[in-house]
């Protein structure tokens, strides 16, 4: 687990890069970052999720950022789901009882599934997600969950 609180003074300079494919997600991760926490004392949370990822960033008044939620693993005799093992805990840790923003990088299931069971159990003010048309059983529950929590 990675904490950076407050770490960039404001003028800082940061370098930048186009990044085409894969890194785009993380682009834009860090431009999340980066603005929520020069705008107000924040404190991000990159959480060890295997593969996939997972940050957290929590701000003043108790507002807080989920990006992305990890994985569903699935071994020969096991099962571990990101979300409920790694995420959930460390909200429930710090406090966090809603979840004021969450933003879905894209659609891939190692970034998703965490995700799912987060939205099951805890209010969500708001979701952003790319919207591209993808077609996994997964990001379709994605979408039923979000329909059925907005209501």
């Amino acid at each position: 687990m990675l904490e950076l609180n407050n770490a960039l003074p404001l003028d800082t300079p940061l370098p930048l890069r186009r990044e085409r494919g894969r890194g785009r997600g993380r682009s834009f991760l860090l431009s999340v970052l980066l603005l929520f926490s020069l705008a107000h004392a924040a404190t991000v949370t990159f959480l060890d999720v295997g593969q996939g990822d997972a940050s957290v960033i929590l701000g003043p008044d108790s507002r807080t950022v989920l990006i992305d939620g990890g994985d569903l693993y699935t071994g020969k005799h096991s099962k571990h789901d990101m979300g409920k093992e790694v995420v959930l805990p460390y909200l429930q840790n710090h406090g966090v009882n809603k979840i004021d923003i969450i933003i879905v990088s894209h659609a891939h299931e190692d970034h998703l599934c965490g995700i799912l069971t987060v939205i099951k159990q805890m209010p969500v003010g708001m979701v952003l997600e790319p919207g591209l048309p993808y077609t996994t059983p997964t990001y379709k529950k994605f979408l039923e969950l979000i329909k059925d929590s907005f209501k």
